[in-house]
């Protein structure tokens, strides 16, 4: 029904784009699940060294010298920001992941180097959480073969030192996509960062430029229909790290339409990209409600009560039942129905009259008379 439709928020979510390997925190085993915020390192600007974002920790082992690790960039055949002593020659494997950071161990960082990724919920010990990372090697440090240290930290501090050690990933010099699993201890409740380190050799982690996949729960399709002089709210996935651009000029994650017509977004996250649109139709919504003229309430489930034949856009509403010398015998709800009962005893077959007042999903107040034969 149109009233259904009316009071309803309608979100928009991209198309999923084809995505080859992924560094993000995924659904665990008993659904519960904290999201990396920054899983494609649009929050540094630029390549090369980087110092803090809001979602990104850039750390050392135990000083406050925190541009340590590099952002790379992969642009025309080759990483671009890297410090020239990493030397990094292997390229993406695939998808719009064209970002990594690259830590490892060479004298200016003695100790090794990490990173941090912000996560959107605090940890909670008992629960389960699992990663999938995509990882590679440079062949630089003591043993050439990269093995980075997975920690958690509460805090966003450069120091890796005061974070909590989970375990590690497996050795890899090539592309290795690896899932890494942990549940979560005492000393993690409340955590919100994921940690890498790697304190003896060199490599990169892959970003994960994704933009969220469609969850449509409502509607067979993305069209919707709403009411002449009402608006709808239209919401694309909201991550502070996308750019919105709709189609009505409009940069905001959501827009609040009243008009006819195809609404499109597109959103850019790193060098991803997605677009997505919904057609709002306007109609001209009119409040509707109709009464039986009879109704039965003899206990064989036909017509038992004097309730709405059918209705449309109506918020509430009060009816008075009166005898046929006007006196009031009953006030109640109008969707509630009367069961042909007064004051604690069943009234007489016979001709009763109405009175109902309601108010429409649109604020206008309404009166209805009319009769009703009771039978019984």
């Amino acid at each position: 029904m149109f009233n259904a439709l009316f009071k309803r928020s309608f979100i928009v979510y991209m198309r999923p784009l084809t995505i080859w390997y992924i560094l993000q925190l995924s659904l665990s085993t008993d659904g519960f699940c904290q999201a990396i915020v920054d899983p494609c390192f649009v929050s540094i600007p630029n390549p090369g060294k980087f110092a803090m974002s809001e979602d990104i920790i850039n750390m050392s082992y135990d000083s406050d010298i925190y541009e340590a690790s590099d952002l790379l960039e992969w642009r025309n055949g080759e990483w671009t920001g890297a410090h020239e002593g990493s030397n990094v020659k292997i390229p993406p494997p695939g998808g719009c992941n064209t970002r990594a950071i690259w830590i490892g161990y060479e004298s200016w960082t003695y100790g090794g180097e990490a990173f941090g990724l912000r996560l959107d919920k605090p940890l909670t010990a008992g629960k389960t959480y699992r990663y999938t990372f995509t990882y590679a090697g440079d062949g630089k440090g003591n043993n050439q073969k990269f093995a980075p240290t997975v920690y958690t930290n509460g805090d966003r501090e450069p120091k890796l030192v005061t974070s909590f050690k989970v375990g590690k990933l497996p050795v890899t010099s090539d592309w290795r996509t690896s899932i890494f699993e942990f549940t979560a201890q005492s000393k993690q409740e409340g955590h919100t960062w994921i940690v890498i380190y790697s304190p003896d050799c060199s490599g990169i982690f892959l970003s994960n430029c994704i933009i969220e996949n469609p969850i449509i729960n409502d509607f067979p399709n993305q069209d919707t229909t709403i009411c002449l002089g009402s608006n709808v709210k239209i919401k694309a996935p909201d991550n502070h790290n996308y750019q919105y651009r709709w189609n009505n000029g409009d940069t905001t994650s959501s827009i609040v339409v009243n008009s006819q017509g195809q609404y499109v977004v597109h959103i850019s996250y790193g060098s991803c990209v997605g677009n997505e649109s919904v057609y709002v139709n306007v109609t001209e919504c009119i409040s509707n409600l109709i009464m039986p003229n009879v109704f039965s309430p003899n206990g064989d489930s036909s017509n038992p009560l004097f309730i709405p034949k059918s209705y449309d856009f109506i918020k509430s509403g009060t009816m008075n039942i009166y005898n046929r010398w006007g006196d009031l015998i009953t006030t109640l709800r109008l969707l509630e129905g009367w069961d042909g009962n007064a004051k604690g005893s069943e009234c007489s077959t016979g001709i009763y009259f109405y009175t109902i007042s309601y108010e429409d999903d649109f604020g206008k107040s309404h009166v209805k008379k009319g009769m009703v034969t009771l039978v019984r």
